[in-house]
């Protein structure tokens, strides 16, 4: 058992602790007050910041979009202007073609070639009609 000294002793340290433990606990909410202040502005000045650069990477992201629209464009008007080159080449080789194909046999002034030389050359060139007839088609 404790003496009488003893719990008086006990009860002023206690008390002591409690009053030692408010003011560290007041100081505590004081700091912590403090700083969320300061972080706070640091916050809202960050998501200024944030926006400012998300805005600026949509920016580019919508300009590198119009950017391949405009090289699938270009892309597109090689192809035209070189079916178009192609288109010209392949009428006159229709025209010569016909010359050829139509008579049935090469060589109107002097002796025919074979006939399963004849065949071959009709062959290929009614594939090089084909061919002629679908680069116009397309182009």
């Amino acid at each position: 058992e404790r003496s009488g000294g003893q719990n008086a002793v006990m009860a002023m340290s206690s008390a002591g602790a409690v009053a030692a433990g408010g003011a560290v606990a007041a100081a505590g909410t004081a700091a912590g007050v403090g700083l969320f202040s300061y972080n706070r502005g640091n916050y809202t000045m960050d998501q200024k910041l944030h926006f400012t650069r998300y805005l600026a990477g949509l920016n580019m992201a919508i300009a590198q979009t119009k950017q391949y629209r405009q090289d699938i464009s270009d892309l597109a008007n090689l192809t035209v202007q070189r079916m178009d080159a192609y288109h010209g080449l392949a009428a006159m080789s229709l025209t010569i073609l016909t010359a050829i194909f139509c008579p049935g046999r090469l060589g109107l002034h002097t002796p025919p070639p074979p006939q399963w030389l004849m065949g071959l050359a009709m062959v290929n060139i009614a594939g090089c009609y084909l061919w002629l007839i679908l680069t116009m088609w397309l182009g």
